[in-house]
Parts: C-alpha cells; sequence; structure tokens
C-alpha cells in the first residue's frame, strides 16, 4: 500500500512538472532516469546505481541538474556499500571534513529498506537531524520519524507502554526510523528498574519487554560515537529522601579552610612555576587570585598547604579509638582532596570554560556546575556575590546573629583598611535602610571577600544544595552498545584517537580508503599558510 501511493505520489509530481520541461530542459530529468531513481529509492540494488551513474557520466545536463544534490552522494554511498557488504564490527568512519548530519542521513538512506533502526544523536545536535531526516527519508521515501523521548517525570502507564511498543512493531514492519538521544534511551532503561522498585510490576514487565525486543530487531546508528561511548558519560538516578552529607556543616568549613591556604601559598607556587601556573592577584588582597595549574608538576608544592599527607592505601581503623567520627570524617575529606587529587583536578579547572554557575531561573541552584561545552572565557573570570546575595548576608548578619560585631569584625579586618571607607569601618555605623551605603560602600567592598562569600554559601547555599542519597540507579553510555544486541551497531566519529576508551567488546573498525585522513590533517596543519597569523586590535 505504501509503495503504490509514493508512486502515485511520485507520478503525479511528473505529471504537474512535464508542463515545464520546455522551459527548463536544463533541470529536467529525463523519463529512464526518472523511472530507474524510483527503482533506487524504493528497491536499493548495485544494477539500479550502475544505470544511474550511467546516466550521470553521458548526460552533462542531468549532471549540472543534480549539481550539489543528495542523489549524486546516495549514489556513491549505495553502490560502494552494496559492493563490499557491511562489516560485523561497530564501524567507526573518521569523516574528516564533513558535518556530523550528513553521514548519519546517508546511512539512514541506505538502512531505509533494511528494517526499522535507532539513530541516537546528542541532544544539541537533535532538532538538526530531525529536520534533516524528516526532509530527505520522510520526504522522499514516504518513512515516517519517531522522536523517542524518556525521563523520570514521565510516569509511564500501562496503556502508554502498549502504544509505544504498538508504534515500534508498525516502523518495523513499515522501515521506520526512530530518532532518540543517549539520555532518553538510558533514562527509559532505569525507569524499567525504578518501576519495578515502586512495586509498579506489570508496567516494569512490558517496558522490559520494549527492552528485549529492541535488543533484538533493533539496529543502532551512533553520531559522534566517541563522544557517546566515552566512560565519563553516565545517568544518575537517585533513590530515597535527601540527608546530609559526611561531616555535615565540618565539610565545607574544612574546605574552605583549605582554600585559603591556596590564596595564600598561591604568589610563591606561581613564582617556581611560572610556565606551569596561570596566575594573576586580584585587586584586593580578600579576594581569591586567579590561580589555575596547568600540569602536575605545581602539585607537590601546593601540597604544603598539610605538614601530613594521607596515604590513599592507609586504613582508617586504628584511629578509631583515637579520634572521633567527625575528626575521622575530616582526614577523610582532607585525603580526597590532597591523596586523591580532587584539590588538583579543580584547578586545572577554567571558569566558564569547564565550569561556572548556570544563571537560569528554572534551574534555582547557586552551587557551581560543569560545563558541558566550551563558553568565552570572560575577560575578569571571578566568582562574587551580587547585591541580592550580599543583602541576604548583611540581613541574617543584623537579625539572626546573637554577635553581629564580631562578626563584621573579621570582615573588616580581612580587608585593606584603605580599601573601607571610613563609614563603614564598625558595624554600628552600617545601615542597611540607607539604599546609597549599601550600593556605593557596602557591597563594592565586600563583593569578593572570601569570608563574607564563605559565610553566605555557609548559611544560604551548602545546607539547602549539600545534600546526599542512600542509594542511586546508574548506567552508563556503554549501555548503548551491549553486547546483547543482535544486530551491529554502526557509529560515526570523527577522532582517532580515543579508540582505546571505547567499550571492551568493541573493536575498531578503520576503512582501508580512510586510513590516510590522519595523515591529510597532519599535511593540512604543517602547510605553509599556518605557519603565521595576523593580530587583530581590539578597536577593529
Amino acid at each position: 500500500m505504501e509503495t503504490d501511493t509514493f508512486f502515485s505520489k511520485y507520478s503525479s509530481s511528473v505529471n504537474e512538472r512535464a508542463s515545464i520541461e520546455s522551459l527548463y530542459p536544463e533541470v529536467s530529468l529525463p523519463r529512464p532516469v526518472r523511472f530507474w531513481l524510483l527503482l533506487f529509492l524504493l528497491i536499493p540494488s548495485a544494477f539500479c546505481s550502475l544505470v544511474l551513474i550511467y546516466y550521470l557520466i553521458v548526460n552533462r545536463n542531468l549532471r549540472n541538474s543534480l549539481n550539489n544534490h543528495v542523489i549524486i552522494v546516495l549514489l556513491i554511498v549505495n553502490f560502494h556499500a552494496l559492493i563490499i557488504g557491511f562489516p560485523i564490527q561497530l564501524n567507526f568512519l573518521r569523516l574528516g571534513h564533513v558535518w556530523p548530519e550528513k553521514p548519519i542521513t546517508c546511512l539512514a538512506w541506505q538502512f531505509a529498506d533494511i528494517g526499522i533502526f535507532t539513530t541516537t544523536v546528542f541532544k544539541s545536535l537533535f532538532p538538526t537531524n530531525y529536520q534533516s531526516l524528516r526532509y530527505k527519508l520522510g520526504g522522499l521515501l514516504n518513512r515516517r520519524i519517531f522522536p523517542f523521548t524518556g525521563r523520570r517525570d514521565m510516569n509511564f502507564n500501562n496503556k502508554q507502554i502498549n502504544q509505544i511498543f504498538k508504534h515500534f512493531q508498525q516502523g518495523l514492519h513499515n522501515c521506520d526510523i526512530i530518532l532518540t538521544s543517549p539520555e532518553d534511551i538510558l533514562s527509559f532503561d532505569l525507569l524499567t528498574i525504578d518501576k519495578c522498585r515502586k512495586n509498579e510490576f506489570n508496567v516494569g514487565r512490558s517496558m522490559l519487554t520494549i527492552q528485549r525486543w529492541l535488543k533484538k530487531y533493533i539496529r543502532d546508528v551512533l553520531d559522534e560515537s566517541d563522544e557517546i561511548l566515552h566512560v565519563k558519560y553516565q545517568l544518575t538516578y537517585t533513590v530515597g529522601s535527601q540527608e546530609q552529607v559526611d561531616g555535615r556543616t565540618e565539610r565545607w568549613k574544612t574546605i574552605q579552610k583549605i582554600l585559603e591556604l591556596v590564596k595564600k601559598h598561591s604568589a610563591n607556587i606561581s613564582k617556581c612555576f611560572s610556565e606551569k601556573v596561570c596566575y594573576k592577584p586580584s585587586k584586593r588582597n580578600s579576594a581569591f587570585p586567579q590561580f589555575r595549574l596547568q600540569s602536575h608538576e605545581p602539585y607537590a608544592l601546593l601540597s604544603i598547604i598539610l605538614t601530613i599527607i594521607l596515604e590513599t592505601h592507609s586504613s582508617v581503623e586504628h584511629l578509631i579509638n583515637k579520634f572521633t567520627c567527625i575528626d575521622i570524617q575530616l582526614f577523610l575529606i582532607v585525603r580526597g582532596l590532597l591523596s586523591l587529587k580532587f584539590l588538583l583536578i579543580t584547578f586545572r579547572k577554567r571558569y566558564r570554560v569547564n565550569y561556572g554557575v548556570n544563571p537560569s531561573l528554572s534551574f534555582n541552584r547557586l552551587m557551581a556546575v560543569p560545563f558541558p561545552a566550551k563558553d568565552v572565557v570572560a575577560d575578569r573570570p571571578e566568582f562574587g556575590l551580587n547585591n541580592s546575595q550580599l543583602f541576604q548576608c548583611f540581613n541574617c548578619l543584623n537579625e539572626e546573629e546573637t554577635d553581629p560585631t564580631s562578626i563584621y569584625d573579621q570582615w573588616v579586618l580581612y580587608e585593606d583598611e584603605k580599601d573601607v571607607p571610613k563609614s563603614i569601618q564598625q558595624w554600628i555605623g552600617v545601615n542597611l535602610k540607607d539604599y546609597q551605603q549599601r550600593i556605593d560602600h557596602l557591597f563594592s567592598t565586600f563583593r569578593y571577600n572570601m569570608i563574607v562569600i564563605n559565610y553566605f554559601r555557609h548559611y544560604f547555599v551548602f545546607p539547602r544544595e549539600a545534600k546526599q542519597f542512600l542509594y542511586k540507579l546508574v548506567t552508563s553510555a556503554w549501555d548503548l552498545s551491549s553486547s546483547l544486541r543482535s544486530k551491529i551497531i554502526t557509529g560515526f566519529s570523527g577522532t582517532n584517537d580515543t579508540q582505546l576508551l571505547l567499550p571492551v567488546h568493541i573493536r575498531q573498525y578503520d576503512l582501508p580508503e580512510l586510513q590516510k585522513t590522519d595523515a591529510i590533517v597532519v599535511n593540512n596543519l604543517l602547510k605553509s599558510k599556518n605557519e603565521n597569523y595576523q593580530f587583530l586590535y581590539p578597536s577593529m
């Protein structure tokens, strides 16, 4: 039925364009070409490809009419694939200069008549690939594109699961395409376990049936597979209620003390390792400087912030009778910062490149979060408090502290005396109702003060956001390429150096005709035109 429908649509479009062939002879296709093109679209074969390639060779006007058209690319891809066959291993095609959505479109075209398959792309590429696949496969081959989404807030029931399963089975019969992302497909797997945990066994059993069916009948195509299959990529579902982290308030107080020692020794470390450390002193002594390690060498000197370095393999059992549980928790926190190199990892990150604060109001969190992609680095990347956060600090100091004078004196003493206006050097001179004093004196003076920032985090950030869960459900991207799948998986990647990080059950297969790609890239980089650059002045 679908073939007849497509043929009738194609025939009607040919009749409609017959009247304008005389006006545009250079873009009209001869009838034999239309016939073989129709066969090629419905029944991909090497013979159809050869016939179309022959017409392209002998007819110059036909080549011009198909210039920059996807048909030429698909002819070559189709003919090559039908001749050599599909490899059994996971194929990582190093694509060089090709845009990410192009190989996915070409391969989807090739698989469109083989059976249903899943195209997995990143969330950022989802709209682009959806539009491309819908235009090229939905418009030309009359194939449906199913966007598949799975999130934890989706409370599936048996009726919805059966409808999804019915659509998948229809897609298998009609050779349709499922477009999804790693988060969605992994989230659906975790939802199955979560349903069973909540004693919703009927729904969980239906979802498990879909999972097994997908692994048996679906062929998977992964776009940017080196990133999708990276070991660091995982999805976590927390289980249970939130509770305070180990160490509670002492946890972040200890970390804040260590960071104060880092601030104290950062200038000396930068002098000893001028080429290994990115250091820029702050305008005020009370603010934390720009400090970033660019190698492992300065870390040995950085460890002088404590006199004793804990060994990672040493046991703390012999300390149980000598110290309290809170002290032992602090020892473990310091061990994690120093011996396990969490502090090193932290100071190798760049603000607004590797981490930062999400300004979105819908996110509603103040703790720094990792950045998944590069951002434009600000001229003066600094962490500081805005006016609203500073007002919260002073309001809490005024209304909830029993001795606000002594706390405020610590804030003032941390600043240089010349940087603090005389009107606010003492707590008695502070008037929070005076808008001019707040904006011009208080906020501008204490915005980057480390003690004030620590005070804000201690009362408004960590107690509310630093929580942990007793249990969690975890799945990684390696589950996307599980060996339990009966169909082979095809992945596209422009990176060749990460093949050792692939899942252990996957072997990278380099096509012989693409093994020269690395040499071509190196040759392009070593050309004389790349040996110099032109500096653009800021005024330009």
